[in-house]
Formats: structure tokens, sequence, C-alpha cells
């Protein structure tokens, strides 16, 4: 009976040797009806086409992640040269000023507004220079963060399998005890996860700060530039 059914399924080349004809062939070795064989057939056919559809999607994910990544980093990278940018802007725009009120001393009018723009430039260049010491500070937070995660799952993976799967110590040579596996973790898991809230509070701290400091880098440049034009127009 058991050839009988098993003739009826088609072999075709290297899928006769694949999991899912050897999981259609022990079901039907166990099977003894028509309606179980249409179902061994639906199961097969299953199990052929999803393993490429749920890998297919695993590839997709993947590579929607990566680019995320990828344009995160590539817009930090870009916001930094910015900020950079504004304070290069900034002093440079200092430096023209004081030389040309040294070459027109006493003639700008009023000096409040000239001294206002100029201590406002001060100050962009450094909330500008702060922004990005701070960035620094943000992405150690964030990496540190990601890396003990990894640590923590890479730890808690390694105590299930020892406590399901028999294994032997290497230094002593006798059999892993999984309550002592479960008692080092639970070690392993307090440090990591003090290390993760360390690195978690440093990561939103500097990144709050690095925010603020980024809109008022902006607010403050532009500020300065159009108490310069102000002063231009006044006195030209």
């Amino acid at each position: 009976m058991d050839n009988d059914l098993l003739a009826d399924v088609p072999k075709t080349g290297p899928e006769s040797a694949s999991p899912c004809r050897f999981e259609e062939q022990a079901f039907l070795r166990a099977s003894t009806t028509g309606t179980r064989l249409k179902l061994a057939h639906a199961g097969t056919a299953q199990c052929r086409i999803l393993p490429p559809h749920l890998e297919q999607n695993a590839k997709f994910a993947n590579a929607a992640n990566q680019r995320d990544v990828d344009n995160s980093q590539e817009v930090a990278k870009e916001k930094t040269q910015y900020l950079e940018k504004i304070a290069l802007a900034a002093g440079g725009t200092l430096a023209i000023v004081v030389s040309f009120v040294g070459a027109h001393a006493g003639r700008l009018q009023p000096p409040w507004l000239l001294r206002t723009a100029l201590v406002t430039l001060v100050l962009t260049l450094i909330v500008a220079m702060a922004r990005n010491f701070r960035y620094h500070y943000y992405l150690m937070g964030l990496y540190g963060r990601k890396s003990a995660e990894a640590s923590l799952d890479r730890e808690r993976a390694r105590r299930d399998y020892l406590v399901v799967v028999p294994s032997i110590n290497p230094d002593t040579l006798t059999p892993n005890d999984p309550q002592a596996i479960r008692e080092q973790f639970a070690e392993e898991e307090g440090t990591l996860n003090k290390k993760i809230a360390e690195f978690k509070k440093q990561e939103e701290s500097a990144f709050r700060q690095t925010r603020r400091l980024e809109g008022a880098a902006v607010l403050l440049i532009v500020a300065a530039m159009g108490m310069l034009i102000a002063l231009a127009w006044i006195n030209f």
C-alpha cells in the first residue's frame, strides 16, 4: 500500500531529494486513505512555494533596512557638514566685519546694532561647534547601546542552547549544569542591562542637546545676518 501511494507522487529531478519530498514520503507512509494523499500533495506544494517566498521577503526586508541605515548615515553626515559651514560662515563674516569696522571707526550707526550683530556671530560660532562636539557623544551612546543589546541577545541565545542541548564544559570536562548556566546568565544580564541603560541615557541626553543646538545655530546666524543687512541699509 505504501509503495502504491508513493508511486502517485511525481518525482522531478533534485526536488525528489528535497526536505519537502522527505516530509511528504514520511506522511504518506503513515497514510492509508485518499484524503490523506490529497493533503500530502497540498502540503508538499506549500512546502515548495512558501520557503522561496519567505526568503525573497527576508532579502527585501534586509535590503530596505540597509537602505534606511545608509540614508540615515548620509543625512547625519550632511547635517554635520551643514553646521560646519554655518560655523565657517559666522567666523568669516565676523573677521570681515571687524576689519571693515576698523577702517570706518565711529561711522556706523547705531553702535548697539553693530555690537549685537558681532556678539550674535560669536554665539553662532560657539553653538555650531558645540553641536558637532555633542553629536559624537550621541553616536557613541547609540553604537554602545546597540553593541550591548547584541551581546545580550547573543548570551541569551547561548543560554537557551546550553540549557536545552547537553554539552561538556571544556575546562572541567564535565557536563554543564543548566541551573549554573541560568545563574551565570542572570549575572551577565544584569551587567549588560546596566550598560544598556547608561548608553541609552547618554544617547538621549546628547540627542536632545544636539537638536537644541542645531536650532539655536540656525536662528543665531539668521539673526546676525539680518542685523548686518539692517546696519548696511541704514548707513549706506
